[in-house]
């Protein structure tokens, strides 16, 4: 059998175990196994054993290739090679690959092969390393492609450049249509205004060794930019000095077209937010994570240090919007209720301010609620206009009503005067008698006191309308009301009148005198005119603050008013509650009048036999 046929007789000339020379006497059919072959597969054979037993180690597939492989050399006279790899199983399991390379070196007279010669060689450390090298290039193949990636092999010593064939095709090129250089990429294809970034990345690599990665434009071969992502890495040698260098070359195109378009569009949400004093926020209900836009973190006052929470993310409110906060939460996340309120808050810092907060449930495909995502609105400047607004309509329409009332007085008084006046003069011409002449006269004379006296009253008005350019002045309180009872004296030891002041609020003011005086005289006027019969008029005035603003209060414990009767009426021109004989119904008029025209208000609380108390906000 050819099987037993094939066995080499090794002759090793060598004391290694990786190579045998070996003779073969095919005729015979002899030859012992040599003893560094036998360490070379493991396998020790006893002198009783047949020579064959080691063939049971071999591959089969492989054994069956020696075969025909050695039909072959025989048939072609020794023109076709023998050399073959042949895989030994090792006695300690392991695979040992061997290189058998012979030759037929002498034939009979009919030409049958009767001796062959050749070597038998250990090579499993070769295979094992190419099999090795073999997985790491098909790796290096496999993450070039999956990241669609150019290689660019640099011999910076030399200036010799390789470019990948994937390289030329990301730039849309095939091998040769252009030179690979370091010299055609930064010249030719590199855009213009990226160059100088290019060559700063690899500067910077070269000397402090830092990460070269930059995003550069190069040009197609179609004539068009793209964006692209360079990579890469030097090889320094003792020195420190570059000497080769490997770059990565990938598409970044759409990533990069992309990341600027949600640049612009981040930047003209920031610009509208900042705008509109807003910011923006996302509770995640599953995590619990919150976060916050950088103008939520202006919007509240926090710090930077401050870490928003479900729970504190509206710690500044008061109480009553803290607890409104939650359950419109509670709702966004149980029945996916979206919410939008308002309300006055206190920042992180202690600053009142109005807010406006929307939210907004995130539902996933499933339906089921996965987030909260709202926003919030810093409003305190609308609020105050709105205020400011609401304040000048206010006073417009006041002045309006003014303006009217002021018409109507004008036309009435003006023209029941002349009526008057009229009336006397045609009887003065048609009667003659010196006595009734007389008293028409002194009627003439009354009616035009009582002309005087209501011009004078309607000039004081539309002085006090016109009252915006009339200088203030630091005013002591104390001095005015001491001006103020030197006039009423008279009165108030007529009534036996008790005056108070308490002024542990403030005790100066900026204001107009004379209109601090009027207030005060009419006010405290008023209290002693329409005290109660029998009763000495205890006045109280006192200053206090509120809202930042200065105020003063004036009571009495007169008659009082029925404010549910008369409110509407209370400072209206010539309008009285007494029936009191000197009553005009101007002193409130005037009094309101200036004290509006400086921008501040005045009411009252009155009931009928409890007094009257006067609240003015300067």
């Amino acid at each position: 059998m050819l099987t037993q046929n094939l066995i080499p007789n090794f002759l090793v000339k060598s004391s290694e175990t990786f190579a045998g020379y070996w003779n073969w006497n095919i005729s015979t059919e002899s030859g012992p196994l040599s003893k560094a072959f036998k360490r070379m597969i493991g396998f020790e054979m006893a002198a009783h054993e047949k020579p064959f037993a080691f063939i049971k180690h071999i591959f089969r597939e492989d054994l069956n290739e020696a075969m025909e492989l050695y039909h072959k050399h025989a048939a072609s006279n020794g023109i076709i090679p023998f050399e073959i790899i042949l895989r030994y199983y090792h006695t300690s399991g392991s695979i040992l690959y061997t290189l058998c390379k012979g030759g037929i070196t002498e034939w009979g007279n009919n030409g049958t092969p009767l001796k062959m010669t050749g070597c038998h060689m250990d090579i499993t450390g070769f295979i094992s390393g190419k099999t090795e090298l073999e997985k790491q290039h098909e790796q290096h193949l496999l993450l070039t492609e999956g990241i669609n990636a150019g290689i660019w092999d640099w011999d910076i010593k030399t200036d010799h450049t390789w470019w990948s064939d994937k390289f030329f095709s990301l730039l849309g090129y095939v091998q040769g249509e252009i030179t690979a250089s370091y010299d055609i990429f930064l010249h030719r294809l590199v855009h213009i205004d990226d160059r100088k970034k290019m060559l700063n990345a690899l500067q910077e690599h070269f000397i402090n060794h830092t990460p070269c990665i930059i995003d550069v434009r190069l040009q197609r071969r179609d004539g068009s930019y793209h964006w692209y992502e360079l990579s890469g890495k030097a090889k320094f040698n003792d020195k420190g000095k570059p000497v080769r260098m490997l770059l990565a070359l990938i598409d970044c195109d759409q990533r990069k077209r992309l990341r600027n378009e949600l640049e612009r569009y981040q930047f003209l949400i920031n610009e509208s937010t900042a705008l509109i004093k807003a910011g923006s926020w996302e509770i995640n209900l599953t995590s619990g994570a919150v976060i916050w836009s950088p103008s939520m973190y202006t919007i509240c006052e926090a710090g930077e240090r401050f870490k928003p929470t479900a729970e504190n993310m509206f710690q500044f409110s008061d109480e009553s919007f803290a607890g409104l906060f939650k359950m419109m939460l509670e709702k966004a996340r149980t029945i996916g209720e979206a919410f939008d309120k308002e309300a006055e808050c206190i920042t992180l810092s202690g600053n009142k301010k109005w807010l406006r907060i929307i939210g907004k449930p995130v539902i996933n495909k499933y339906g089921k609620i996965t987030a909260i995502r709202g926003i919030t609105q810093d409003i305190q400047e609308q609020k105050l206009k709105d205020a400011q607004i609401k304040q000048s309509i206010d006073v417009i329409t006041e002045k309006n009503k003014q303006l009217n009332s002021f018409a109507q007085i004008v036309s009435h008084n003006l023209r029941s005067h002349a009526g008057n006046i009229e009336t006397i003069l045609s009887l003065i011409e048609v009667n003659h008698e010196p006595d009734k002449k007389k008293e028409l006269l002194y009627y003439m004379r009354k009616i035009s006191s009582n002309l005087n006296q209501t011009i004078d009253h309607l000039s004081e008005i539309v002085k006090i309308q016109n009252s915006a350019d009339i200088p203030k002045t630091i005013i002591s309180l104390e001095q005015i009301l001491k001006n103020v009872t030197d006039v009423l004296t008279p009165s108030i030891i007529e009534t036996s009148a008790e005056i108070s002041m308490e002024m542990s609020a403030y005790a100066d003011i900026e204001y107009v005198p004379a209109y601090m005086e009027s207030i005060l005289l009419n006010l405290l006027s008023n209290a002693i005119k329409y005290r109660k019969p029998d009763t000495a008029p205890l006045i109280a005035i006192k200053t206090y603050m509120e809202d930042n603003r200065k105020c003063l209060s004036i009571s009495d414990n007169g008659l009082g008013i029925d404010l549910s009767k008369h409110r509407d009426k209370l400072f209206g021109m010539y309008k009285t509650f007494h029936t009191n004989a000197d009553a005009r119904g101007i002193g409130l008029f005037l009094t309101k009048s200036q004290i509006e025209s400086l921008g501040g208000t005045i009411d009252a609380v009155s009931e009928p036999g409890n007094g009257t108390t006067f609240y003015i906000r300067f």
